[in-house]
């Protein structure tokens, strides 16, 4: 130990040692005296509360809090507030946290402080007496508050830090009385102008109380309201797109373009000017309530006494029949874009509604029924409804639901007035002059036209339309001379017509029965040929196979004069077409083995009728070849706990092992964890010469709601060579579906075609199973279980062999 060289004088003493701890404890004590800042009790008011790592929403999460969770409040704001729960510190929102603190403000010299307390918090505390001053602090519920000053229904409160601020008296309650203080009557009835989000009682639509996930609230004295539950209910169709962070909704022909946070939506293209723009709240979507109310043609109004907002909506009757306005459209097996696809319409072809839902029409085509978007068609011209299909239609039984007051009764026309229409139908084309008084018109017939001339007898809507007859039209044009009207109908040539009066004179109508257009004939592909039978309307074939000779019926259907179909070639010995009574007559010569097969192309009006050499499969080797779907470094979709390829490979291997127990040879397109490409897939099973493929697959989605099985094949019209196989492969993926139904036990979500690359490619019978979503967390949890993949194995293994044993 070193010893100290300084001068005696530094070294310090009993007393001066004395000296120096009495000095140190003393300023300890002093530091230990000071006051700090306390650290207050809170508590969380909300169901669910994000911790934010700073006081804003775009700030990271660091946490979650539950409600009446109990937390430290290290800083109190306006809209945020630190608090500390446990080894975590970070900010959360102040209206949804309460501390149950009692703000003292300094006392006022000889008079009693008068307290009052939040109900139903949390609310807003205003700069002035009046909704539309502006926010100054956001007051939790049960929170008390000294009493400064009252006007006009609000009081004066006393806010920490030396703030005041203006509270509604509706919205607290005097400590030592039993209720509010009464709200302050407004001049004029109006939308509420109040504070908080309990200022609007209830919303009725139509006198029926409309219940929202997410209460309306006052912004600037404005009403919020979620706008989806108010548009649904008048039957619109409401989507949101991200990317513009824009609604959407449509109902009929009128569409509404509401972007956030912008104050000027649009209402079929014209600009409405908002005093409040648009907001999500809680994942919902809240707008300025006259907006929505009154955008679809709705009236609100607003009663103080009792708090109530009511939206009577009085909607256009649904249309019996609708008309594509322009270009084809999709038709859908539920009312919504995302939607299977349930076929096509092509433009101006009319289609009877069922019933109408969320902006879309249910609709029936050629005897099956689908949704339209009310947003892609129009009323049809004389909006009476086709006749009815084959098969008559039922439609789905809804809920009843309260029905508006019925519309007014629509004015009659004129008695002397006219009306054209038309329908079309499987019988044909009906072109219709209608009018309230006896129809007797000068008329004068030419080639390939007719003209009906009326006298003192003006036409009301519709003055021109054209129908398509194969490749020439069917033209009917109007011409209003002052009162009188004359009428044009020309007509293809060649075209047979009838021409008749109804309703007592009232209706005359040009009918032209459905007749056959033209044959034409082509090779298809290598393995058959094809006839397109073009037909004015739809018709549907019924075929009867007896040894070399196909007979084809085609009901009501007419054979224009003077034409005569005869073909002959390597396959078909003979053609003869005649008529039959009332129907057409397709007799067929076929030389050799043979199968036959009908669709539609075109427009419905073209009947293919496909006949085609048959083949056999003893060329093929009797071999399956399996292929367990993505690999390597294609994880295919992602689950949060498993990938796609982790479970196709497994399944694969035991329905392998299962078919070779059942003496049924097998190869794959893997046995490991390797990357294949796409299309050399499907040629492993091509070289290999396979009687059948199928893939293994997991179904995966956007949402986590989609869940259940569906199997899918190809084998279009456009490729021959698939085609011929449509029978078989249909068959497969039919046989895969039902097995996996009856093992799996998931939602059937059917057998299906789409143009995938491996079953493009597959030169055999193919088909590609989905077993399960894995973007589901149910049905991943169930992927993830041997069990589950033991059952799914045993279901394609079962539908194989029986697909090998029926061949």
């Amino acid at each position: 130990m070193l010893r100290s060289s300084q001068p005696s004088f530094n070294h310090p003493g009993r007393m001066g040692r004395m000296g120096l701890w009495t000095l140190t404890v003393f300023i300890i004590l002093a530091l230990l005296l000071v006051p700090s800042a306390q650290a207050a009790p809170g508590k969380i008011t909300g169901s669910v509360v994000n911790i934010r790592s700073g006081p804003g929403s775009g700030y990271d999460v660091v946490g979650t809090l539950l409600i009446d969770t109990k937390v430290e409040v290290l800083q109190s704001g306006a809209d945020w507030s630190k608090i500390r729960y446990s080894n975590i510190e970070g900010y959360v929102a102040s209206q949804y946290i309460s501390t149950g603190q009692t703000v003292t403000p300094p006392a006022v010299p000889n008079t009693p402080a008068k307290q009052v307390k939040v109900i139903n918090g949390p609310i807003n505390s205003r700069s002035g007496p009046n909704a539309s001053y502006d926010k100054v602090e956001i007051l939790p519920d049960q929170a008390v508050y000294n009493v400064i000053g009252q006007k006009d229904g609000w009081y004066q409160i006393q806010l920490s830090g030396g703030k005041t601020a203006y509270v509604a008296g509706w919205l607290v309650q005097e400590i030592g009385s039993s209720s509010p203080a009464p709200a302050p009557q407004p001049p004029t009835p109006a939308p509420p102008a109040g504070t908080g989000s309990h200022a609007v009682s209830s919303v009725l639509f139509n006198n029926q109380p409309l219940k929202f996930e997410v209460p309306p609230r006052i912004e600037n004295g404005r009403t919020l309201v979620p706008l989806r539950t108010i548009f649904e209910a008048m039957g619109a169709y409401v989507e949101w797109n991200e990317s513009t962070r824009t609604v959407i909704a449509r109902r009929g022909s009128t569409t509404v373009i509401l972007p956030l946070g912008s104050t000027s939506p649009t209402v079929n293209g014209q600009t409405w000017q908002l005093e409040v723009p648009a907001k999500i709240v809680n994942d919902r979507t809240l707008a300025p309530l006259r907006f929505v109310g009154e955008a679809f043609g709705g009236k609100v109004a607003w009663n103080e006494q009792t708090r109530v907002v009511t939206i009577a909506y009085n909607p256009a009757p649904t249309p019996a029949v609708v008309a594509v306005k322009e270009g084809a459209v999709n038709l859908r097996e539920n009312p919504s874009t995302t939607a299977a696809r349930a076929g096509v319409a092509n433009a101006g072809e009319r289609l009877n509604v069922l019933s109408e839902k969320n902006g879309w029409y249910q609709v029936s085509q050629g005897g099956r029924t689908a949704w339209v978007a009310s947003w892609v068609v129009e009323p049809a011209a004389g909006n009476s409804p086709e006749p009815v299909p084959v098969e008559p239609v039922i439609p789905p039984v809804v809920e009843p639901t309260p029905q508006p007051p019925a519309p007014p009764a629509p004015v009659p026309d004129p008695e002397n007035a006219l009306r054209l229409s038309r329908s079309r139908d499987a019988s044909g084309i009906k072109v219709v002059i209608s009018s309230r008084q006896k129809l007797e018109p000068q008329i004068q017939e030419s080639s390939g036209s007719i003209r009906y001339a009326f006298t003192n007898r003006p036409l009301l809507g519709l003055n021109y339309f054209e129908e398509k007859m194969g490749s020439e039209l069917l033209k009917v044009k109007a011409s209003d001379y002052d009162k009188d009207t004359q009428i044009t109908i020309s007509l293809p040539s060649e075209v047979e017509y009838k021409t008749m009066v109804e309703d007592g004179g009232k209706k005359l109508v040009l009918y032209i029965p459905n007749y056959l257009i033209n044959i034409e004939k082509s090779p298809f592909g290598s393995v058959g040929e094809r006839f397109v039978i073009s037909t004015l309307c739809p018709v549907t074939p019924a075929g009867k196979a007896s040894g070399d000779r196909l007979e084809v019926t085609l009901p009501g259907l007419n054979l224009k004069k003077g034409i005569n179909y005869n073909y002959s070639s390597d396959l078909v010995k003979s053609l003869q077409v005649e008529k039959n009574a009332n129907n057409l007559l397709m007799t067929f010569d076929i030389q050799g083995q043979y199968k036959h097969s009908f669709a539609v192309s075109g427009s419905n009006n073209d009947l293919n009728i496909i006949l085609m050499r048959k083949t056999t499969n003893q060329n093929r080797e009797k071999l399956v070849v399996l292929d367990a779907g993505h690999g390597g470094k294609d994880p295919g979709a992602c689950g949060t706990l498993i990938k796609e390829k982790e479970v196709t490979l497994p399944v694969t291997l035991k329905v392998g092992e299962l078919l070779k127990q059942k003496g049924i040879p097998v190869e794959y397109t893997r046995t490991d964890d390797r990357f294949v490409e796409l299309n050399e897939i499907s040629n492993i099973a091509n070289r290999l010469n396979a009687t059948l493929f199928v893939s293994i697959h997991c179904n995966s989605s956007t949402s986590p709601d989609p869940s259940g099985t569906e199997t899918y094949f190809y084998a279009p019209l456009t490729t021959p060579e698939l085609y011929v196989q449509r029978d078989e492969r249909q068959k497969l993926a039919t046989l895969l579906q039902n097995e996996l139904m009856s093992k799996l036990q998931r939602i059937n979500r059917g057998v299906k075609e789409k143009n995938l690359a491996v079953l493009r490619n597959a030169q055999m019978p193919s088909a590609l199973v989905e077993l399960a979503f894995i973007s589901n967390p149910a049905e991943q949890a169930l992927l993830m279980q041997d069990d589950f993949q033991n059952l799914a194995a045993q279901a394609i293994a079962n539908a194989i062999e029986q697909y090998m044993r029926e061949m």
